[in-house]
């Protein structure tokens, strides 16, 4: 029903991941096969390309608002996938995900003021901070085994120095594929709330779940914690929609929304796009089916890779991810150096990986993959990899 096999050739399109000079930059050559950046090699769900067309061949694109049916897909969605019921009050309109993170930053800090992140983590946040000359906090990770935890202790630590504002999570947890449960999201917001600090969920892979695991976005906690959380959220993800989105703040206080509000409003953000407007309706009220077989697809693509690597004993650690379409792949067991595992991948294996330490030097030895490809380029990928290690 869903022709996920098809091969789209990006090559010759204004495509980030496919860009011949980033490729030749990051990894050396333009002859790399890319799983990097994380967007999908697969085309939209027809039914937004379907309503992006009608909004187009109408012709008329003046100004627009959102109308209600919008927001009540968009609740409908939040409802179904994070499990927890918004109001339409509860919603801010954004540009994009980096814009909230910057203008949250703005919020609810000053300059030199301490924001807190969880390394290894998505390396945009270190430049959110820094470009609004903030100070990075770390309240690192702990591996065991592959398998990671949040260190409470060192948590509470950070969070009682005045200087620390804000902590940024990110859940599901980019690049390691893991779903915070509820006792730790709580513990998080008690620990955030004793000690003033304001705790930012970033969702945008909370859609994106294999097989029986379950994502709660972080207002499903509860009420008690609302005027210390805010979630941002976007379908970037969800429906490979990353040069033609918007995206949402979530927030239930009415203090904090004020707040965001009125930074918004001095920059004339949370605008409706209509076109963008039309092709989200569209997904959230009808893309469902896809998003399941989306995911059915990319499980696939995991158990191919899992068995490469089981099948040719290759020196790579491999823990299964819950969710979103990335993998975290330890090559520690190698004996490499982190700048020798990126050139081994990227110049002998000619695959365009995510290094490790591009997610702070926590995820030195590592490497991230995006999966979000046709099985045969997954397969192509993994073979050269089997080749490079012989």
């Amino acid at each position: 029903m869903y022709n996920f096999d098809l091969i789209n050739n990006r090559k010759n399109t204004p495509s980030t991941k496919w860009n011949p000079s980033y490729l030749n930059s990051f990894f050396g050559s333009t002859d790399v096969l890319p799983f990097w950046i994380a967007d999908m090699d697969f085309k939209s769900p027809d039914c937004i390309l379907n309503a992006i067309k009608d909004k187009a061949d109408f012709g008329v694109l003046a100004y627009e608002y959102s109308p209600t049916s919008f927001f009540e897909s968009l609740i409908n969605w939040v409802e179904n996938h994070h499990n927890y019921k918004l109001l339409r009050e509860n919603i801010i309109a954004s540009p994009s995900i980096g814009t909230s993170m910057g203008a949250i930053i703005n919020t609810f800090s000053e300059k030199g003021e301490g924001v807190i992140t969880q390394p290894p983590v998505f390396m945009e946040y270190k430049t959110f901070v820094n470009a609004n000359n903030r100070k990075l906090v770390k309240n690192k990770l702990i591996e065991t085994n592959g398998n990671y935890s949040i260190d409470f202790d060192d948590l509470e630590l950070k969070c009682k120095d005045p200087n620390n504002k804000i902590l940024i999570v990110c859940n599901p947890h980019n690049p390691i594929g893991k779903i915070w449960n509820n006792d730790e999201m709580i513990k998080m917001a008690q620990i955030c709330k004793s000690n003033g600090v304001l705790l930012v969920s970033d969702e945008v892979h909370g859609d994106i779940v294999y097989r029986d695991n379950e994502f709660n976005g972080y207002l499903s906690i509860p009420s008690e914690y609302h005027d210390t959380v805010v979630s941002v959220y976007s379908p970037v993800k969800t429906f490979n929609l990353g040069g033609f989105t918007d995206s949402f703040v979530f927030v239930k206080n009415d203090e904090l929304k004020e707040k965001i509000s009125s930074h918004f409003k001095k920059y004339s953000l949370g605008k409706t796009n209509g076109i963008v407007r039309a092709g989200l309706e569209a997904g959230f009220t009808e893309g469902e089916e896809w998003v399941k077989a989306l995911i059915k697809y990319l499980d696939k693509n995991i158990d191919l890779i899992e068995q490469k690597i089981k099948d040719n004993d290759l020196p790579i650690k491999f823990i299964r991810p819950v969710a979103s379409y990335q993998l975290w792949l330890d090559f520690r067991p190698t004996g490499m150096d982190p700048k020798e595992i990126h050139t081994f991948i990227s110049e002998k294996a000619m695959l365009g990986f995510n290094a490790g330490y591009w997610f702070g030097r926590e995820g030195a030895g590592y490497a991230r993959m995006n999966i979000a490809s046709p099985y045969s380029v997954v397969k192509e990928g993994m073979d050269r990899l089997v080749e490079a290690f012989k």
